[in-house]
């Protein structure tokens, strides 16, 4: 059985899992609360309460369980899980190392600690600005990426390149190196490049660090795109040497 859980700060939605689970708790509980996420653009926070008595999932339900776990991985921002059985723990982290979004076990006993880790995820860090006219993306990141971000970035390019040939620069903006936040995340971005390298013109990474200053070096060879590294305070150049139609040197 799965019913909800009331009394939970904004932004959080609770779940009880007791008994058999059936193709009903998923229908009535879980997909609304996934269609909810979708209709909003938004991501889900979720604190599940599994208790002791757990025994399973009813066989007509083993399929539509699978459908929701799938479609749960773009839908999913954090996913606290609090439970006292050791099996479901320790599957739990296993998992956690997969799925593309947070997933973190506490005992019954840290129940306010799982919220508060929850209320406590980072819902920025990743922005996406298209510009219609210059045919230039600007990618904001602040953290490190998630397969989400892939999504987002790749709706929003998908849509420009569904009437043009190409994007003119794709312009990448970070602090340092964001890195990956799992394995499906990289993963993820390997297939984005190979996907839409070779309709981007130049992209160019505004970011601090070795790593960016070697991309070119690196990665030029391999992929389509003309790359080029700016210092991040220099963004404004990243991004006219990105839209600029035969673009002249421009310092570093």
């Amino acid at each position: 059985m799965i019913t909800t859980v009331d009394g939970l700060p904004d932004g959080v939605d609770g779940i009880r899992v007791s008994g058999m689970i059936t193709r009903r708790d998923l229908e009535t509980v879980v997909v609304p609360m996934l269609d909810r996420a979708a209709a909003d653009h938004a991501r889900l926070r979720v604190l599940a309460l599994v208790e002791d008595g757990v025994d399973g999932i009813a066989p007509d339900a083993v399929w539509e369980d699978l459908a929701v776990g799938v479609r749960a991985t773009s839908l999913v921002e954090g996913y606290a899980m609090v439970t006292d059985r050791e099996p479901v723990r320790l599957a739990a982290r296993v998992l956690a190392v997969l799925l593309p979004y947070s997933l973190r076990v506490f005992g019954s006993d840290d129940r306010e600690r799982a919220v508060a880790w929850l209320t406590g995820l980072p819902r920025a860090g990743f922005a996406v600005d298209l510009d219609g006219t210059g045919g230039v993306a600007v990618v904001r990141v602040e953290r490190p990426l998630r397969p989400a971000d892939f999504d987002v970035l790749g709706r929003e390019l998908d849509r420009w390149l569904t009437d043009h040939a190409e994007l003119r620069g794709l312009v990448l903006t970070a602090p340092s190196t964001p890195g990956w936040e799992s394995l499906p995340a990289l993963v993820r971005h390997a297939g984005f490049v190979l996907e839409h390298h070779r309709r981007v013109r130049r992209l160019a990474l505004a970011v601090d660090g070795l790593l960016p200053e070697l991309a070119p070096v690196l990665a030029g060879p391999v992929l389509h795109p003309e790359i080029r590294r700016f210092h991040r305070a220099n963004l404004d150049a990243a991004i006219a040497w990105a839209r600029a139609e035969d673009p002249a040197p421009i310092g570093l």
